[in-house]
């Protein structure tokens, strides 16, 4: 399953039009402003999420191993220098392009084993630092796992990158 998440209801909340409450005010010739407003507000200030669910018929072990071993990782996802310490600083790489060194670097937040593993991620391109959560559980002999990348920003102008899309459809693929 994949959810992009965000933070709708607090501009919305903010501008008289809860979530839960009847949305056909919003038709109303009184709040179309407040609504163009609150719509200018979600554009320019929202903060997006990738949110991933997959099950492995795997025990959470093995399925550990994958998101925090350095071998690991690069055999499904890119070469990296990770190591499963808090406070470790890494880095993921991959062969430079036009507009960007390759380099992805991080460092782990919260570390859990076998359950819970964080860490910042931000690369020169970006201009912003993300948040990557990795959460696994147990489920009747397989392995959930659930991935968060949060705090993409949206674009400044409709000519910048919107890492949001470019991420989202890299962790789709995994």
């Amino acid at each position: 399953m994949i959810m992009m998440g965000s933070q709708f209801w607090l501009p919305i909340f903010f501008c008289g039009i809860h979530p839960a409450s009847d949305t056909s005010k919003l038709n109303t010739q009184q709040n179309c402003c407040a609504f163009n407003f609150c719509i200018y507000l979600l554009k320019k200030h929202i903060m997006q999420n990738i949110i991933i669910e997959r099950t492995f018929n795997a025990p959470i072990e093995k399925v550990w191993q994958a998101i925090s071993n350095a071998s690991a990782i690069e055999q499904w996802f890119m070469p990296s220098n990770f190591k499963a310490e808090k406070g470790a600083h890494f880095q993921f790489k991959v062969p430079p392009s036009d507009n960007w060194n390759g380099i992805i670097s991080c460092v782990v937040t919260n570390l859990n084993a076998p359950t819970q593993l964080s860490y910042s991620w931000t690369g020169d391109h970006m201009g912003y630092m993300t948040q990557v959560h990795w959460k696994l559980s147990e489920l009747d002999g397989k392995t959930k796992l659930e991935l968060n990348h949060e705090g993409f920003q949206s674009p400044k102008d409709a000519n910048a990158p919107n890492w949001f899309e470019s991420h989202t459809e890299g962790w789709t693929n995994f």
